[in-house]
């Protein structure tokens, strides 16, 4: 930008002209402007209400945690993190991709993967929590927060203490990443807190829910 400035001013002092400089300048400062902004993340404020449906049925994603039981072979019964290939590991048939399936989907995986493996391939994979939701700001226990269902963005905050007195209930905002591409959704939980029905927002694993401090 500096330079972009610096030589459209020298074109102007060749012409003799200040108000041809300081115009040069402007223009210049609006350009480089433009193209910086060509070159940061997108940041979308995306409107509550189209998101803010609960999930109907659980798909297996990084960081949820299942438990497996086998119950014709309880001694490979195994509690399970699913890493962030999507995979985990299990005795006898090693990694297995479960990331995208629901838990009956990952069932009938599994019981696919050890056919000659067991005498009995009934197979049980439960989800016990969701990858974790990321509360942070002015609330009095900031940290992440582990459920086995989907959770509400009030419901998360509560789950986190609570607002903390200097919290700005009218400006919470929940950052999720779609393929990479940050999106903001703006939420005021002012008329809830005073009684009044509002529609739930439900947030999706690895979302992060930021309450800001009221600015005097």
């Amino acid at each position: 930008m500096s330079e972009s400035i610096r030589m459209l001013d020298r074109e102007a002092r060749v012409d003799g002209s200040g108000r041809n400089s300081v115009a040069g300048l402007i223009l210049a400062v609006g350009m480089s402007v433009l193209l910086m902004g060509c070159t940061m993340p997108r940041r979308v404020n995306w409107d509550p209400a189209e998101h803010s449906v609960p999930r109907q049925e659980i798909l297996l994603s990084p960081g949820d945690q299942v438990r497996i039981e086998f119950f014709g072979a309880p001694e490979l019964n195994a509690e399970q993190v699913v890493r962030r290939d999507g995979m985990i590991t299990l005795q006898l048939v090693g990694d297995v991709k479960v990331q995208g399936l629901t838990p009956e989907g990952a069932e009938a995986v599994l019981e696919e993967r050890y056919e000659g493996e067991l005498q009995v391939r009934e197979i049980s994979v439960v989800v016990t929590s969701l990858a974790p939701i990321y509360i942070s700001g002015a609330v009095l226990n900031p940290g992440p927060i582990a459920s086995a269902r989907s959770l509400h963005a009030l419901e998360a905050i509560m789950e986190a203490g609570g607002f903390s007195p200097m919290a700005n209930v009218r400006r919470v905002v929940v950052i999720r990443y779609v393929d990479g591409v940050q999106h903001s959704f703006y939420l005021d939980f002012k008329g809830v807190l005073e009684g009044q029905t509002s529609t739930p927002f439900y947030l999706e694993p690895a979302d992060i829910v930021h309450v800001p401090e009221v600015m005097f």
